[in-house]
C-alpha cells in the first residue's frame, strides 16, 4: 500500500510537471492532424520533431528508476517509460500526439489461446513470440478457445491500471494489431505457409477463424480502453489512439510470399478484418 501511494504521487507529479501544462497544444495538434488526414483545410501543416540531447537529459533527471528485479512494479515501470516519451515529445514544439501503448506485436493476443510468450526477465517486460502450434493442434481451435488469460489478461489489466493512474489524461493506443495472416503464422508457424500451397481452401478457412478471433480480442482491448467514449486521436505515423475504427495493421510475413499469394491470402483477409471491426 505504501508503494502504491508513493507511485500515485510520482505519476501525479510527472503529469503536473510535463503533461497538463500542454493540454491546449495537445488539443490543437489533435484537431490539426484529424483535419489533415481527412484532407480538410488546416491552419498549419502538422510536423513531428524528435527531442534533442538536452531535453532527453532534462526529462531523465526528473524520472525515478525502477529496478529490473522489482517485478511487482512492472506496470509502473512501463507506464513511466511512456510518460517519459510523452514528456520528451511535449517539450518540443511539434504536433506529435502523446499516447501510451500497452505492448508491441500480436504475441500477447496469441496467449488468449493458451500459448506462452518467452521471457527474458520479469512478468511483463521483454518477451519473444510463443512457440507455434502444430498444424493439427491449430486446426482444432475454436472461438471458445479464445479467452482472457495469460499475457492478454495482463495487457488488459495494464490498460485499466494506466487509465486509473493518469485519470484518462493520455490516450491508450489499442488499435494496433498484427493482420489475420500474421496471426495465422503465429499460431501455426511455417506450416501455415505450406498450407496455402497444399490446401488453399483450408488455409482460407483458417484465416476466417483468425479474423473472428482477432475481432474478439480487439473488442476486449477497446472495451478496456474506453474506446467507445473517446474521439479518434490521430498520431504521427497515422496511428489512431484509444479506439476508434481505424488501425495500424502489420503483416510482416507477407514479404516471403509472391504477389499472387499476397493477392489471394493477405489482402482479402486484411480487408475483411477491417470491415468487421
Amino acid at each position: 500500500m505504501k508503494n502504491l501511494d508513493q507511485d500515485n504521487k510520482t505519476v501525479k507529479r510527472l503529469l503536473n510537471e510535463f503533461i497538463l501544462p500542454h493540454q491546449d497544444r495537445i488539443i490543437l495538434s489533435t484537431e490539426r492532424q484529424i483535419k489533415f488526414f481527412a484532407h480538410e483545410k488546416v491552419d498549419a501543416c502538422p510536423i513531428v520533431i524528435g527531442p534533442d540531447k538536452i531535453i532527453v537529459e532534462t526529462v531523465d533527471k526528473a524520472f525515478p528508476e525502477i529496478k529490473e528485479d522489482d517485478v511487482d512494479r512492472e506496470f509502473l515501470k512501463l507506464l513511466l517509460l511512456w510518460l517519459k516519451i510523452s514528456a520528451q515529445t511535449l517539450l518540443v514544439n511539434n504536433d506529435k500526439i502523446i499516447s501510451i501503448y500497452p505492448a508491441f506485436g500480436c504475441s500477447a493476443s496469441l496467449t488468449s489461446l493458451g500459448m506462452k510468450q518467452k521471457r527474458t526477465h520479469g512478468n511483463y517486460g521483454d518477451y519473444g513470440p510463443p512457440e507455434s502450434l502444430s498444424q493439427e493442434e491449430a486446426l482444432k481451435l475454436t472461438l471458445d478457445d479464445v479467452q482472457i488469460r495469460g499475457d492478454l489478461k495482463k495487457r488488459l489489466d495494464f490498460i485499466k491500471y494506466v487509465r486509473a493512474m493518469v485519470d484518462d489524461q493520455i490516450p491508450v493506443l489499442n488499435s494496433y494489431v498484427g493482420g489475420p495472416f500474421t496471426f495465422a503464422c503465429g499460431l501455426m508457424g511455417s506450416d501455415f505457409m505450406m498450407l496455402t500451397v497444399a490446401d488453399p481452401e483450408l488455409a482460407h478457412e483458417f484465416l476466417e477463424f483468425c479474423i473472428e478471433a482477432q475481432k474478439k480480442i480487439l473488442l476486449w482491448y477497446r472495451d478496456a480502453a474506453g474506446a467507445d467514449d473517446c474521439k479518434n486521436t490521430m498520431l504521427g505515423g497515422c496511428h489512431v489512439a484509444r479506439g476508434a475504427r481505424l488501425m495500424q495493421m502489420d503483416i510482416d510475413e507477407a514479404v516471403m510470399f509472391s504477389p499472387k499469394a499476397i493477392d489471394e491470402f493477405v489482402i482479402p483477409s486484411a480487408c475483411e478484418f477491417c470491415s468487421k471491426v
